[in-house]
């Protein structure tokens, strides 16, 4: 049998450590983090770690379409200088909101986003046709 004075050391010990590693893990990011956020018709994808945004996270869910993961990059960039000029008008700079913008400010200035066009084939002329045979 438990002694309870243990019981509610334990307890208590489990609920203080539990605090710190929260506050911890808050406090410095260090756990992976992956957002989707919806902005103007696009679900833009993306992973932070340590207050970094990964750009090679950005807009995966739309890898297997070139054009929409184009798209998706460039409403990423702007989602992004959105948030950090939101974010530089709020007066109540707590260590958190301090931390999200320098995150979005940085990847509003690094982020690049690619710039794919698809468009139909232009036809060939006669001699291009006559050459290729």
């Amino acid at each position: 049998m438990i002694d309870p004075i243990s019981f509610l050391f334990a307890s208590y010990f489990k609920m203080v450590s539990s605090s710190i590693n929260q506050h911890y893990s808050d406090l410095y990011n260090f756990e992976m983090q992956t957002k989707v956020v919806k902005f103007e018709a696009y679900n833009v994808a993306y992973s932070y770690q340590i207050w970094k945004i990964r750009q090679d996270s950005v807009c995966n869910n739309y890898r297997q379409n070139s054009t929409k993961f184009s798209q998706c990059t460039v409403k990423a960039k702007e989602l992004f200088r959105q948030s950090c000029s939101y974010l530089q008008q709020d007066k109540n700079k707590q260590h958190i909101t301090i931390k999200l913008q320098n995150m979005y400010c940085n990847a509003s200035i690094n982020f690049k986003p690619q710039i794919a066009m698809v468009t139909e084939p232009k036809k060939k002329s006669a001699y291009q046709i006559a050459n290729q045979k």
